[in-house]
């Protein structure tokens, strides 16, 4: 990107100003992509361990933008390899404390049970078991995932990704042709990480818009919507 500015006569040093504009339109335009229309009825969030799925989820439930005034439901989905009294989530303990519909889903059985409950609310925030780190397992679990919740629809599916780990997220062997391809990238933990600029190759690569952006673990002051304004300018000032 600098050579390509300075190949136009465009000298960082004596054109200090004009070098940053140029720069700061490019980074804008590798990650150009906002959300073009307002969240899906479903949102399904997946990703490794520790990406912070769970948080995301339980911010989103009490901020005070994004599910104002709303009715919202969230669905916990048990691994397909567990027997059934050895999975928990926080989550069944936090929407009790908030008062907020929980759902446990084991088998399709479940799903077909359920459904018609759901539709009564506004969003349903659907958190799934951790992806293996290996994208051929992580490809067969995500599907087996999304066959399960079939009579779901429209489904909006978010992969979340830890910014702290962008040595494991961020390499091009990881980002390209991810087989997920999900509708949206949601990023955590950019409290953690003092330079953000590797997420934008990722960013890129992943060819999907972001929708959320959070730092830190404080409820929910701590969420924010994507800018790619914003984030390029955050980059820069980097």
């Amino acid at each position: 990107w600098f050579s390509q500015i300075i190949k136009n006569g465009i000298d960082p040093f004596e054109h200090g100003e004009l070098f940053m504009a140029k720069l700061s339109t490019i980074l804008r335009d590798s990650i150009a992509k906002s959300p073009t229309k307002d969240p899906s009825k479903f949102l399904m969030f997946a990703g490794p361990s520790g990406s912070g799925k769970t948080t995301l989820i339980m911010k989103l439930c009490l901020h005070p933008d994004f599910m104002l005034n709303k009715n919202v439901a969230v669905v916990t989905i048990h691994p397909q390899h567990h027997s059934e009294n050895t999975y928990y989530s926080i989550l069944k303990a936090f929407c009790k404390d908030e008062n907020i519909f929980h759902f446990e889903v084991k088998n399709g059985l479940d799903v077909n049970d359920y459904i018609e409950e759901w539709k009564e609310f506004d969003h349903v925030l659907i958190d799934t078991p951790s992806l293996s780190t290996e994208q051929e397992d992580s490809f067969r679990e995500y599907w087996k995932i999304r066959q399960l919740l079939t009579p779901v629809a429209p489904l909006e599916v978010h992969f979340v990704v830890n910014a702290a780990r962008s040595k494991f997220y961020f390499g091009n062997k990881t980002a390209k042709n991810h087989p997920m391809q999900p509708d949206y990238i949601s990023i955590t933990h950019l409290d953690e990480v003092a330079q953000w600029g590797p997420l934008i190759p990722f960013m890129k690569e992943m060819n999907c818009a972001a929708r959320y952006i959070s730092s830190g673990n404080a409820l929910p002051t701590s969420l924010n919507e994507f800018s790619p304004q914003w984030f390029a300018k955050k980059v820069l000032e980097d």
